[in-house]
C-alpha cells in the first residue's frame, strides 16, 4: 500500500468516526461483580474466606454494592466496610482495576448456604447518572455437618400460615368487611379504567419515539459496514504477510524443540504435540510474559577467604571470572486467573525466573512484562537472623515482605498459632529444627491477604506431613480466591493436583509448556532414563 493511500484510507475512517460519535450517545456502561469461585464446601466449625471481585468502567464512578447471605448457617467476621441483619455493603470509588474483598465467614451450621448479590449500582460523584448492576450473581456454599437450622425454618413457616388462616377466618365473620370489600372493588374497577387509558397514552408515545430512532440507527449500521469494509480489505492485503511470519515462527519452534530434545529418549513425539494443544486453552488477558529471557552470572574461578586476600589477588592480577547461564532464551505466558506450576531438576533455574519475574533480580537479556505493583513473592525464611528470636525474626522478616508494624502486631499471635511454635518464640531461631524454621517462614509469608499475582517458591515443602496438609489448605484458600498463581514444587501430584498448566525448564532451557499431565509425564521419564544410566555406570565401575 502506497503512502497516498494509506493517507486516503486514514483520512476516510476519521471522517467516518466523526459521522459515528456524533451521532450515538453514549451513556457509563456501570460495572459488575464476581466471585472468585464458583461454589464453595467448607467443613463444620472453620473459618473460610470468600474472594469479590469488584470493577467500574471509570476512575470517577463510586459503587454500592449489597450482599446478603445466609446468616443462620455462616457467621460474618470482618472483610467489608460493613454488615447489619445478613447484609453486607461494599462501598468505594471507582478504580482503574478491579478491587478485591476477601470477607472472612466461620460456619454455624451444616447444609446448603449461600452469598449473593441482590442490590448494586453505579454512579457520579455527585450522585448522578446511577447505573444499576447488569447481572446480580450469586454462589453456592455447601457447609458439612449437621443441619440445625432446617427444622427451625419449617416451624416458622407453620406458625405464619396458622396466623394467616385465623384472619381469613375472622374477616369471613365480620359484614363491615364485605362491605368494605364491595367498595375496594369499585375503586379498583375505576383504578384499572384509568390505568388502561394512562398505558395507552405511554404506548403511542413510545411508539412514536421508536419510529424516530429507526432513521438514525439504520444509518449507524450502514457507517459501521462500511468501516468493517475498509477493515476487512486492509486484512486480506496483508494476510500473505501474516501467514508468512507465521509460518517462519513454527519452523523456528519446530527447530528449538528438537535442538532441546536430542539428548534425550523420548518415545512418544505427539505428547509434545498434544502439550502444544495447551495453548488454545489460554485467555486473552495476559498478567505475566516473559520473553527471550536469558540471566547470565560472573563466577570467581579462585576461592577467596576475604575481603584482604580478594584485594590481593586482585593486584596481582590472579582473579579471574567464568560465565554461566541460569537462565538462557526462556519464554512463556501466564494468563489471567491461571495456576501455573514450574518443574525442573535442582539447579535449573526455577527459583531464578521467579525473582526475575517478581523483580528481585534483572534479566541479562530478554523482557518480562508484569505490574509489580500486584505481585507477591512467597519465599521461606528470607532475612532470618540466626542470633534473634523468633519473636523478632516475626518483626524482622514481616518487614522485608513489606508489612508494617501495625499489621504484624494484629497478626502476630495468628502467626505464631499457625506455625505452632507458642513456647519457643522467645528462643534464638539458630536453636530451632530446620522444620520449625520452615513452619515460622511459611506463617509469616501468608499471614496477609492474598495479591493478585501469587508466586510460590516451595512454600508447600514444609514441616511434616500434618503441616503439609495445613499450609496446603491455606494456599488453597488464596488460589480460590481468583488470584493467578506461579509456583515452583518438586512434588509432581501437587502439580498435578492445582496446576492448570505446567513449565518445565531443564538446565537454564526451556523444554516444554502445556497440560500437568502430559509434562509431568514428559518429565519423570527423563528422570527415570537418567536414573538407569547412573545405575548401569555404576555396575560397570
Amino acid at each position: 500500500m502506497t503512502r497516498l493511500k494509506f493517507r486516503r484510507l486514514a483520512a476516510t475512517l476519521i471522517f467516518m468516526c466523526f459521522l459515528v460519535i456524533n451521532s450515538i450517545n453514549v451513556y457509563a456502561i456501570g460495572g459488575e461483580v464476581n466471585f472468585g469461585s464458583d461454589e464453595y464446601t467448607e467443613e463444620e466449625d472453620s473459618k473460610f474466606f470468600i474472594g469479590v471481585y469488584v470493577s467500574t468502567t471509570d476512575r470517577n464512578q463510586d459503587y454500592h454494592i449489597e450482599l446478603k447471605y445466609d446468616n443462620n448457617r455462616m457467621s460474618y467476621i470482618k472483610g467489608a466496610e460493613s454488615e447489619e441483619d445478613g447484609i453486607i455493603t461494599l462501598e468505594g470509588s471507582g478504580l482503574s482495576s478491579t478491587r478485591k474483598y476477601m470477607l472472612s465467614f466461620e460456619t454455624l451450621s451444616g447444609g446448603n448456604s449461600y452469598i449473593s448479590v441482590v442490590d448494586g449500582y453505579t454512579c457520579n460523584a455527585d450522585g448522578t447518572n446511577r447505573q444499576s448492576l447488569d447481572e446480580l450473581k450469586s454462589v453456592n456454599v455447601f457447609i458439612e455437618g449437621e443441619d440445625t437450622v432446617g427444622e427451625t425454618e419449617e416451624e416458622t413457616e407453620e406458625l405464619e400460615l396458622e396466623e394467616t388462616e385465623a384472619i381469613a377466618a375472622a374477616n369471613r365473620v365480620s359484614p363491615v368487611n364485605d362491605v368494605v370489600s364491595t367498595q375496594n372493588s369499585v375503586d379498583q374497577k375505576e383504578s384499572e379504567s384509568s390505568n388502561e387509558m394512562v398505558l395507552e397514552t405511554n404506548f403511542l408515545e413510545t411508539v412514536e419515539s421508536t419510529i424516530g430512532i429507526v432513521p438514525m440507527i439504520v444509518g449507524t449500521v450502514c457507517i459501521f459496514l462500511a468501516i468493517m469494509g475498509i477493515i476487512a480489505a486492509v486484512v486480506v492485503k496483508h494476510s500473505k504477510k501474516r501467514r508468512r511470519n507465521r509460518q517462519i515462527r513454527e519452523d523456528n519452534k519446530a527447530s528449538r524443540r528438537n535442538k532441546y530434545f536430542n539428548s534425550f529418549d523420548i518415545q512418544d513425539l505427539s505428547e509434545l504435540e498434544d502439550a502444544d494443544d495447551a495453548d488454545d486453552l489460554e485467555g486473552n488477558e495476559t498478567v505475566i510474559s516473559v520473553q527471550n529471557v536469558t540471566m547470565r552470572f560472573r563466577v570467581a574461578t579462585q576461592n577467596v577467604s576475604g575481603i584482604k586476600e580478594y584485594f590481593i589477588q586482585l593486584l596481582k592480577r590472579n582473579i579471574s571470572h567464568r560465565e554461566f547461564n541460569a537462565l538462557d532464551d526462556v519464554s512463556f505466558d501466564v494468563y489471567k486467573g491461571e495456576v501455573v506450576g514450574i518443574i525442573g531438576t535442582n539447579g535449573s533455574g526455577k527459583s531464578t525466573i521467579l525473582k526475575i519475574v517478581s523483580g528481585v533480580l534483572r534479566p541479562t537479556e530478554g523482557d518480562v512484562k508484569v505490574d509489580r505493583k500486584k505481585v507477591q513473592l512467597l519465599t521461606l525464611g528470607t532475612g532470618f537472623d540466626m542470633e534473634l528470636t523468633g519473636r523478632e525474626n516475626v518483626y524482622l522478616n514481616g518487614a522485608i515482605i513489606g508489612y508494617s508494624r501495625k499489621f504484624l502486631d494484629e497478626h502476630y499471635d495468628e502467626i505464631v498459632k499457625f506455625a505452632e511454635l507458642e513456647d519457643f518464640m522467645d528462643e534464638k531461631v539458630k536453636n530451632y529444627s530446620s522444620g520449625m524454621v520452615s513452619r515460622l517462614g511459611f506463617a509469616i509469608a501468608t499471614a496477609g491477604d492474598a495479591a493478585e499475582i501469587l508466586i510460590l517458591d516451595e512454600v508447600l515443602s514444609v514441616g511434616d506431613e500434618f503441616f503439609r496438609k495445613k499450609s496446603l489448605k491455606r494456599v488453597k484458600e488464596m488460589i480460590h480466591g481468583g488470584s493467578t498463581v506461579l509456583m515452583v514444587s518438586h512434588s509432581m501430584p501437587t502439580i498435578k493436583e492445582n496446576c492448570s498448566k505446567v513449565v518445565w525448564i531443564e538446565k537454564g532451557k526451556l523444554r516444554m509448556v502445556g497440560k500437568p499431565e502430559v509434562v509431568c509425564k514428559a518429565y519423570q521419564h527423563m528422570n527415570e532414563t537418567t536414573s538407569n544410566e547412573v545405575a548401569q555406570v555404576s555396575e560397570v565401575s
